[in-house]
């Protein structure tokens, strides 16, 4: 079962890292404010900072990927308000530390922010709707994110690899918490899940070996394999009972955590060892 897993993150990943590079059909503009050289695509009367292509097809970064420091986000560029922050916008920008965002940005797309390990702070929007898949992958220095309410769904590795985040607050609006979304985020030590949240994916904390307290929200009614996975520091994972039906949780989930977490989690909720599947035994891997 494991060399299974192995396999379909890895297939997974390969499949990710090497799409979204796209722009809106827009030819790519540039601007400079305050001595900073933006980069941005215009679509209906609206800009998005990077998310442009060059005549190869490679994304242009929003910023030289030499820029350091920190930055803010010109509220608006060539007379469009700036409402997206474009795929790869940041991708690789090491030296940036710190990103204030205008409230008029909704939307966040895949990669943005990969790889941009100095990045230690940021204020996502309250009208933010959308954060793009590995949107924050590998900033290994941020330590801290609100999702706002806005925000349905943490998608596939948005957090993967954040080894420093020690603090998140999960929005209110938030219904999916995808695949690998916090994969090996370290420092988490506390997570709450609101009552929002239906589903928890693939290897969602997966080695989150800080992660000593986490509590699931009364809605979730899937979690998947390998979700809580490597989170060794966890006792147990309080589920609120006010759910009709006993949730479907994958007997993988909380492995290797069966005897610590399994009987006070799932007991009030009419789930028993006996309840695991054939398919899935006890104890696999």
């Amino acid at each position: 079962m494991d060399r299974i897993w192995r396999k379909r993150h890895t297939a997974v990943l390969a499949g990710c890292v090497l799409v979204f590079c796209f722009s809106h059909g827009a030819l790519a503009e540039v601007e400079t404010v305050d001595g900073v050289e933006w980069t941005y695509v215009v679509a209906d009367g609206q800009a998005s900072v990077g998310g442009g292509k060059d005549a190869g097809g490679h994304c242009i970064p929003a910023v030289p990927l030499s820029t350091t420091g920190d930055l803010a986000i010109p509220a608006a560029l060539g007379g469009h308000p700036v409402t997206g922050i474009g795929n790869h916008a940041f991708d690789g920008c090491a030296g940036l530390t710190g990103l204030a965002i205008p409230d008029s940005v909704r939307t966040i797309g895949f990669y943005a922010f990969f790889n941009c390990h100095g990045l230690t702070e940021m204020i996502l929007p309250e009208k933010l709707d959308t954060i793009g898949v590995a949107a924050f992958r590998q900033c290994t220095g941020l330590a801290g994110i609100s999702i706002p309410d806005g925000v349905p769904e943490i998608g596939f590795a948005t957090f993967l690899g954040c080894t420093g985040l020690a603090n998140v607050t999960i929005g209110n609006g938030v219904t999916n918490i995808g695949d690998e979304a916090f994969w090996d985020c370290r420092a988490l030590k506390s997570v709450a899940i609101p009552d929002s949240v239906k589903s928890i994916g693939y290897g969602a904390f997966h080695g989150c070996s800080g992660l000593t307290n986490a509590i699931i929200g009364a809605n979730v009614s899937h979690i998947h394999p390998h979700a809580f996975d490597g989170c060794d520091g966890l006792a147990a994972v309080p589920v609120a009972t006010k759910a009709p039906d006993p949730p479907d949780f994958s007997c993988l989930a909380f492995h290797p955590l069966w005897d610590l977490a399994f009987p006070p989690i799932f007991e009030s909720l009419g789930f028993f060892r006996s309840n695991v599947p054939p398919a899935c035994p006890l104890g696999s891997d």
